[in-house]
C-alpha cells in the first residue's frame, strides 16, 4: 500500500510542481524560448550560460531524485523483509522440539 502510493507521489510530483510556477518565471521562459509545459528551474538555467558548461542542455527527470531514492529504499526494505521471514520460518521448522 504505501509503495502505491510513494509510486502514485512520484508521478503526479511535476503536475504538482508545473501547477506553483511563479509568473516571473513564466516571463523569463518566455524570453529564453522555453515551451510553458516545460518551464522550470532546471530548464531555465540550461538556457543560461552559467559556468564552464555552457552548451551542456539540461536532462529532464521524470521523477524527483528523493521520491525515486524513497522508492529504491522501499523496494530494498521489502526484499531485506521477505528474505528475514523465509530465514526464519524455515531456522523454526528445521529445529526439532526437544
Amino acid at each position: 500500500m504505501l509503495v502505491a502510493l510513494l509510486v502514485v507521489m512520484a508521478l503526479a510530483a511535476p503536475v504538482f510542481a508545473q501547477a506553483e510556477l511563479p509568473p516571473g518565471q513564466v516571463e523569463v521562459c518566455r524570453q529564453l524560448g522555453i515551451e510553458p509545459e516545460k518551464c522550470t528551474e532546471r530548464a531555465i538555467l540550461g538556457k543560461r550560460c552559467l559556468g564552464i558548461n555552457c552548451q551542456h542542455q539540461p536532462t529532464d527527470l521524470k521523477i524527483d531524485p528523493v521520491v525515486l531514492s524513497i522508492l529504491v529504499g522501499c523496494v530494498v526494505a521489502f526484499a531485506a523483509g521477505v528474505i528475514y521471514v523465509k530465514r526464519t520460518a524455515n531456522e523454526k521448522s528445521n529445529q526439532k522440539p526437544q
